[in-house]
């Protein structure tokens, strides 16, 4: 999305005038939209470090791709119906961006440092890391040509199928993080339990749903 950021807010074009599906604005306007959807990442990540302890990479990417469904879809209905609606359409784009470093952008790195057997760690890591960049590689490529032949509006549809396949795959493939554990390290593992930081010596002391 941060590829794209210039040009959706032309789509947009909030500060700027539209003529004939054309948005005139300045580069200065443009800059000062870009570095404020781009400044609404900070908290997203802040909260999601504060809330990823409590609720584990499985939950946080569960309720996160299901927000972020939600602001596809919120966008595209919007986009769709009436893109003249810019301060709707901006806020709601800054809301995605949001979202997107609450959740998705934070569990995919934490995932992939607990998931794999400590013996093929790192090689997994790496693999993974590799897997993400080639997705967003890919995404990249397809953004203008889908664009071009639906529309912003298409893309923002796309998105929001890919976020629910997301978060229903989330729930059916991932595992709570402690459940990654090995049996030795469990009992050096803490974590919040009902709000509560306890030891987890144990499986069966750490199902939090």
């Amino acid at each position: 999305m941060a590829i794209f950021t210039p040009t959706i807010l032309d789509g947009i074009c909030m500060l700027g005038t539209k003529k004939d599906d054309k948005c005139s604005q300045t580069l200065f306007q443009t800059s000062a939209e870009s570095t404020i959807v781009a400044l609404m990442g900070i908290p997203g990540c802040a909260l999601a470090i504060f809330l990823v302890d409590r609720w584990g990479s499985k939950r946080l990417n569960i309720v996160v791709f299901a927000i972020c469904a939600f602001f596809f879809l919120a966008m595209a209905v919007v986009w769709t119906v009436d893109s003249e609606q810019h301060a709707l359409l901006f806020a709601l784009f800054c809301a995605l961006t949001f979202s997107l470093n609450f959740g998705p952008n934070l569990g995919t790195y934490v995932l992939p440092a607990i998931c794999f057997p400590k013996e093929v760690r790192s090689t997994c890591h790496g693999i993974s890391a590799t897997g993400g960049k080639l997705g967003a590689l890919l995404g990249t490529f397809m953004f203008t040509p889908l664009s071009a032949h639906v529309g912003v509006a298409g893309v923002l549809w796309v998105q929001a199928v890919v976020s629910i396949v997301a978060c229903i795959a989330s729930s059916l493939l991932l595992k709570h993080d402690w459940e990654y554990l090995v049996d030795d390290d469990k009992t050096a593992v803490e974590s919040f339990v009902n709000g509560m930081l306890v030891e987890t010596s144990a499986p069966s002391n750490t199902h939090v749903l």
